[in-house]
């Protein structure tokens, strides 16, 4: 991801939320203007509330009871009062306490009263209150009056009960005419189910559908047995009709051989052969009687050798017969099972309208009994409010709790007054340490300069008069990084110190950073490229022109004199005379040779701000590499990507960043 892409211009801040203490009064410290402002505006509220003009005199409150469950007569009190409770909340009811139909009736009734006490005061003064777990309800009433709390308190419980009550009859006035209509509309639907059932009645024949019913399901049943048993007949004829008539030998068929003449013939024909065996051993001279016994059985072979055609005949016949009573059977079946689906149609639609009218009935009697309850209710005239105390006086004033409000303003004011500067810390867009830096940029932080107390001149030579220094400390690892990061990118030794705004420290680092390397015995130019507001010279002790702009506009090598009190191998180019242009110079192909005289040794360009000139950007032309200086606590994402974002348009690299006035 470029650099580019990394920093989103305007993106919501992604400030990480302070987890330790340390980092909590951090916060707090920077913000500390928040934090002054909102203590200060919470506690001069709270005590500008703690101040009463007058004293507070107050009644004891009236306790009553929205529902009453110690009615009379508690079953018909439970069908009244819960029904109440469940269609009015309880909420509801001390909104309708405090609201303007009851106080203001309070208000115009009791005399004097508003006279001494204005509407609005008056809605003020009076307080309603529910307790938790409970329908009781209780009123009391606190104002500058020292008597005729308690008459008004009073006069509210009296007002709201008149209302409720008013309500309660309003509304089972309502429910007993929906009740009387809805009875009536039920009385009619019942009597239309009544004249359709006479009307069914009366076009059906059968009066009792079940029982024809079942009289029809027996006779279907019968039926069915019998179409089973005319089947098997005619089956069992019909097999033995074919049987007969395939047979080769019919004679021998069991149908033909189990009928009652054919076997008795065969009887006869049986004896008959016995007696000619007899007579043939007998009387074997004596033909006569052995010719009229083979008469006899020629006469019955022929008698029942004819019959066979006859039992075939009587055989198909009762075949056809038992077939025509099968289909007989089961047309007369089917026709009985029609007549059973109407007679059971009749039955479920006498059923349906039975249940019907069932239903109406019901209706009706539900209506009734519902009518009966509301009318025991009214009866027995049962409220819905009950008063169970009623309010007093009390002659004591009481005063407001200043301290404890202020007591309980100050935590409240400690409260939001860290939550502001949480919030305004959360949402600033400020860089504040390296990691946001690195964060916002992906770019690498060199090194990071902590915030260093005193004059500007002393500071800016603190490498020199306080080496030992955690700054000047800081600085050294600031070189050696840099020294790092070039020789890791293969850069020169050509380096532009610039930052996105003025102030943000840029000069005293590129002064600091000078100061170190010569201390660490490189060859150091430092050259100030700010045209419209330099500091160098004054920073050295040394004279402005000539400076850089001369040696660009001439070609005689530049002028860098050493200064006095710093380390040796340091030299100083300063700005020169000022320029109605000066951006014109530092474009010019003389400041790239003035920039690179030097063969060996380091160049640090001291630049004016990236986003306020050009200046930057022109000379950055003629550098190695730019180190971009940003303040912790001053310097925003969105000035820093626009002043990367010129960089990287002209395709300078940026070395790495520079944190300074780190504090804590």
């Amino acid at each position: 991801m470029s650099v580019l892409e990394a920093i989103e211009v305007g993106a919501p801040p992604r400030t990480p939320l302070p987890v330790h203490p340390r980092e909590w009064l951090a916060m707090l410290w920077r913000r500390r203007l928040v934090v002054v402002v909102t203590a200060a505006l919470v506690l001069g509220a709270a005590w500008a509330r703690g101040f009463e003009r007058a004293p507070v005199y107050r009644s004891t409150p009236v306790h009553l009871e929205i529902v009453s469950d110690g009615a009379r007569i508690a079953t018909i009190s439970d069908v009244f009062h819960r029904q109440s409770v469940t269609s009015v909340a309880l909420n509801t009811q001390v909104e309708l306490i405090r609201s303007r139909r009851v106080l203001h009736a309070v208000h115009s009734e009791i005399a004097g009263l508003a006279d001494r006490l204005p509407y609005a005061r008056f809605v003020e003064a009076v307080h309603v209150e529910s307790i938790r777990g409970t329908l009781l309800v209780r009123i009391w009433v606190e104002s500058p009056i020292a008597h005729g709390n308690a008459e008004a308190a009073n006069a509210i419980a009296d007002k709201y009960a008149d209302v409720i009550q008013s309500h309660a009859e309003q509304r089972h006035g309502r429910i007993a005419g929906e009740l009387e209509r809805r009875e009536d509309a039920a009385r009619e639907a019942l009597a239309a189910v009544d004249a359709e059932l006479a009307a069914w009645r009366e076009t059906n024949a059968i009066a009792d559908p079940a029982s024809e019913r079942e009289k029809l399901e027996l006779v279907v049943g019968r039926l069915e047995v019998r179409c089973v048993e005319s089947d098997i007949s005619a089956v069992r004829f019909q097999r033995a009709a074919d049987q007969i008539s395939t047979a080769e030998a019919p004679h021998d068929s069991p149908e033909v051989v189990s009928d009652a003449g054919y076997s008795a013939v065969t009887e006869l024909i049986a004896r008959l052969a016995q007696e000619r065996i007899a007579l043939l051993r007998e009387f074997r001279e004596t033909r006569p009687d052995v010719q009229v016994v083979d008469d006899q059985l020629a006469f019955l072979e022929r008698r029942r050798s004819a019959l066979v055609p006859l039992i075939v005949a009587r055989v198909e016949d009762a075949a056809r017969d038992a077939n025509e009573e099968s289909r007989r059977l089961v047309e007369l079946r089917d026709a009985k099972r029609d007549e059973l689906r109407k007679v059971a149609d009749l039955e479920v639609e006498l059923a349906n309208m039975e249940e019907r009218r069932a239903g109406r009935r019901s209706d009706v009697g539900e209506l009734v009994a519902q009518r009966e309850k509301l009318q025991g209710a009214l009866g027995f005239g049962l409220t819905p409010v009950v008063i169970w105390e009623r309010a007093r006086e009390e002659a004591i004033p009481h005063g407001g709790d200043r301290q404890g409000n202020i007591g309980v303003a100050a935590v409240l004011a400690a409260i939001l007054a860290a939550l502001a500067a949480l919030a305004c810390d959360r949402w600033s867009d400020v860089l504040r340490t390296r990691a946001d830096a690195e964060r916002e940029t992906a770019l690498p932080v060199l090194g990071s300069v902590p915030h260093v107390r005193g004059r500007r001149r002393r500071r800016d030579r603190l490498v020199v008069d306080r080496p030992e220094s955690a700054a000047a400390e800081s600085v050294r690892f600031l070189r050696l990084s840099i020294e790092h990061a070039m020789a890791s990118q293969g850069t020169g030794r050509r380096l532009l110190v610039t930052s996105p705004r003025d102030g943000d420290g840029r000069t005293s680092t590129a002064v600091h950073l000078a100061a170190a390397l010569a201390a660490d015995g490189a060859d150091v130019r430092l050259v100030d490229a700010d045209l419209r507001a330099p500091r160098l010279h004054d920073i050295f002790g040394l004279d402005r022109s000539p400076g850089l702009a001369e040696a660009c506009e001439s070609e005689d090598p530049a002028h860098a004199p050493s200064p006095e009190g710093w380390p040796e191998g340091l030299a100083v180019l300063t700005a020169g005379a000022a320029s109605a242009r000066p951006a014109d110079g530092l474009v010019a192909d003389r400041a790239t040779a003035i920039l690179g005289e030097r063969e060996r040794g380091w160049t640090i360009v001291d630049a004016a701000a990236a986003c306020t000139t050009s200046h930057a950007a022109a000379i950055a032309r003629h550098v190695d590499s730019v180190l971009m200086v940003v303040r912790s606590g001053r310097t925003t994402t969105r000035d820093l990507g626009e002043a990367l974002e010129r960089f990287a348009a002209i395709g300078v690299p940026v070395l790495g960043i520079v944190v300074t006035d780190v504090r804590g």
